[in-house]
This record gives structure tokens, C-alpha cells and sequence, in this order.
């Protein structure tokens, strides 16, 4: 009998794309050093710019494995 193929679950693809994926990783260094810079700026809303990057970056993530997460389980169900 054939043995079929393990699916990683939705909090591992999560974080791999987080770990694995070179421009989220840029992105994540550019967020959080505009966040630091807002925070000591003399400007009082200075923090959305850094924020609205994480939002981003998660939304995006997000999406993306969302689709990864539906790739793997048609794959498994293709191989049944």
C-alpha cells in the first residue's frame, strides 16, 4: 500500500514563508527600522509608516499561504 505524502500544517507554511522568503525578510528590517526611527521623530503619527509595513507584510504572507496550504492538500488529494 502506498504511503501517502505528509502535509505540513497551516502554521508551518505560515512560518517558513516568514523564515524562507528573502523579500519578506527585507521588508520585515525596513518595517521595523522605520518603526525605531518614528519613534524617536518629532512627528506624532510617525509610527503608521512602520505599521502599515508589518499589516502589509502580513497580509501578504498570509495570502500566500493560503495558497501554498490549498496547493498541498490538492496535491495529497490527488495522489488518494
Amino acid at each position: 500500500m502506498r504511503r501517502l505524502p505528509s502535509t505540513r500544517t497551516f502554521l508551518e507554511i505560515f512560518k517558513s514563508t516568514i523564515f524562507e522568503d528573502d523579500q519578506v525578510k527585507m521588508l520585515l528590517i525596513v518595517a521595523t527600522f522605520s518603526f525605531l526611527v518614528s519613534l524617536f521623530s518629532s512627528q506624532p503619527n510617525g509610527w503608521v509608516a512602520g505599521a502599515s509595513i508589518y499589516i502589509a507584510v502580513f497580509f501578504m504572507t498570509l495570502i500566500s499561504t493560503v495558497c501554498n496550504f490549498g496547493k498541498e492538500n490538492q496535491f495529497k488529494n490527488l495522489v488518494k
